[in-house]
């Protein structure tokens, strides 16, 4: 945009040839982002900064917590690696002697997500209250039933750091079979978009070259 499109927009004024309107949209792009890529750039680190402040803040941090675990297939993604993380930090908490109500506080703080941070607090409101971790577990979509099924038998053998332990070792390789499923879909699909974009910009470019060079072998003796 800002090297290739200038050089061959003087080419194209200096041939004087009826361009196409993709070739005009690209030339006009260009010569804004030459003429005015300062205002490009304050808008970019203005932007970049104001976002910056606005995922620091309470309402931000919520709001992009809520549209990660709401995305199709990155959702059930981070889901597991955000019931692993606390899985696995309870599990070595409780299997370190660590009260509950100590350890879940502890498991909220790196929690990572607000939702799963509000979790984790009724969870111990729940045990404060005589109930079982499981029981403040269930009841939200944000856990698998089979969990906190399997940390209810837990908690009836008196193994349940050992079981969350478990947990997270399981959900741990789920995760990574998910993400290699995911990174392996998704590499064709930016080749091609990339693929696209610079056919679209190679076509503009070189289509009214074409049809100059068609112009002069039709106008030939």
């Amino acid at each position: 945009m800002v090297f290739v499109v200038p050089s061959f927009s003087t080419l194209f004024a200096t041939l004087d040839v009826p361009l196409p309107a993709s070739t005009k949209i690209m030339i006009n792009i260009s010569k804004f982002v030459v003429s005015y890529w300062y205002i490009l750039v304050g808008l970019l680190v203005t932007g970049i900064f104001g976002i910056r402040l606005w995922l620091q803040s309470a309402h931000g941090k919520r709001t992009i917590d809520s549209m990660v675990l709401r995305l199709p297939v990155v959702g059930r993604i981070m889901r597991g690696f955000l019931t692993a993380r606390i899985a696995r930090t309870l599990g070595i908490l409780l299997e370190a002697r660590v009260p509950i109500t100590d350890a879940l506080p502890l498991a909220r703080e790196g929690a990572g997500n607000v939702h799963y941070a509000e979790l984790l607090s009724r969870a111990k409101d729940a045990v404060i209250s005589g109930k079982s971790i499981s029981d403040g577990l269930s009841g939200s979509d944000l856990v698998n039933p089979c969990i906190c099924e399997a940390v209810r038998n837990g908690e009836r053998s008196g193994v349940v750091g050992r079981v969350l332990l478990e947990i997270a070792d399981f959900m741990d390789e789920e995760n990574q079979t998910l993400l290699r499923s995911l990174t392996s879909l998704l590499e064709p699909v930016i080749l091609v978009i990339l693929g696209l974009l610079v056919g679209l910009v190679a076509v503009s470019l070189f289509l009214p070259l074409f049809d100059i060079t068609a112009m002069t072998q039709g106008s030939g003796p």
